[in-house]
């Protein structure tokens, strides 16, 4: 049976036992049919065992976008289904493979920047835009998302020119786009929100060309790395933009990536261990071991540490000792620069506006934060 057949077979029984009846082929074997099928024609053959799960899903007061894997155990036999509605970062991954090829070969090949050499202090800096919120804000829109993104890259490269940067952060994700679904304007778990208007596309593009505009101004200073940190709100849509990013400064030898699946990033500078996370998915008094383990390596060879978190739009700095008169880690929330929305005002999150960068001596810990305050 060719791959039409089966997939017209497929459409009229959308049952993988009633396929192996008609077909003649073992359920094992249709099973592994319909997944060479999807995957070399790049289509999804949903079962009506899929369907069943979302009608009972829904009978629950849950979306599709709530479940992941379930089990069917009708027909006399038990099936683990895989949510058709739920793309997966391997889903996008296939997607994108081709696309992100096609801008690898496009990418511009920049001038190398002639830089001096490091001096006696060497610096760190680093721009983290948390909870950026592209397509959500309702004064402005996705402009004034670019304003504010554009005036706080320019306070930290023009507060910044003061110290020897010899080395850039600058953090990608972490809430740059308000939602994760083109269609029903839901978060990464399915939470219907408010948003400006735009739609997902123009929010992408948005964001796109903004981080495009903050990485090609900062490498004429030094260096850049890139890292991704995922959001709550844009788990899937942000990962794609980072890897975007990243396919366009393929050919850039001074910008470098750190994009992959871990929600939380641990870099090395001089004595410093600089983490990065969203916030949003372990708990506070917990993070330092986190880190501690999962850093064992970095954190033992530096005596600064730090955690730089998003989500909460609101500031805040909580230092904890490891050992008595030895440093530990100083965990650090940054401010949205978003203005307060309805659910941020019904909670009572209504802190001020800002965009804050931060300055790392090589040989020290953190001196300096360069904050602009929105109004």
């Amino acid at each position: 049976m060719d791959d039409e057949a089966f997939v017209q077979l497929w459409k009229e029984l959308g049952s993988p036992t009633l396929v192996a009846k008609a077909s003649g082929m073992s359920v094992r074997r249709v099973f592994a049919r319909r997944t060479e099928i999807e995957a070399r024609h790049g289509i999804k053959l949903a079962a009506s065992s899929d369907q069943r799960v979302s009608e009972r899903v829904r009978e629950l007061g849950y979306t599709d976008q709530d479940w992941t894997v379930a089990w069917d155990k009708t027909e006399g036999l038990s099936v683990l289904i895989n949510n058709p509605m739920r793309v997966s970062k391997t889903h996008l991954q296939d997607a994108l493979k081709d696309t992100l090829a096609e801008i690898r070969k496009a990418s511009p090949k920049l001038p190398k920047i002639s830089r001096p050499k490091p001096g006696k202090d060497p610096a760190l800096l680093i721009c983290n835009m948390s909870d950026l919120h592209f397509g959500g804000w309702s004064g402005g829109g996705v402009d004034a998302v670019r304003q504010a993104v554009e005036a706080g890259l320019n306070d930290a490269i023009s507060r910044s020119s003061t110290y020897d940067i010899d080395h850039i952060h600058f953090v990608m994700g972490s809430d740059c786009l308000h939602v994760d679904s083109a269609v029903s304007n839901t978060t990464s778990k399915g939470t219907p929100i408010d948003t400006d208007g735009s739609s997902w596309s123009q929010a992408f593009t948005a964001a796109k060309d903004a981080y495009i505009h903050c990485v090609h101004s900062l490498r004429q200073i030094a260096p850049v790395t890139c890292i991704h940190v995922g959001g709550n709100h844009d788990e899937l849509s942000s990962w794609c933009l980072s890897q975007t990013i990243e396919a366009y400064f393929h050919k850039a030898s001074d910008v470098s990536f750190v994009v992959n699946d871990h929600p939380r990033k641990y870099l090395k500078y001089g004595v410093n261990m600089i983490g990065y996370s969203h916030g949003d998915k372990v708990r506070e008094a917990e993070l330092p071991m986190v880190a501690a383990h999962e850093a064992s390596d970095i954190w033992g060879a530096t005596t600064h540490r730090y955690l730089y978190l998003g989500h909460w739009h609101q500031t805040k700095q909580t230092r904890y000792l490891a050992i008595s008169e030895k440093p530990g880690v100083v965990m650090q929330w940054l401010r949205s620069p978003k203005p307060p929305d309805n659910w941020h005002i019904a909670h009572g999150f209504m802190a001020g506006r800002s965009i804050t960068s931060f300055i790392h001596s090589k040989s020290g810990g953190q001196i300096a934060q360069l904050t602009i305050n929105l109004t």
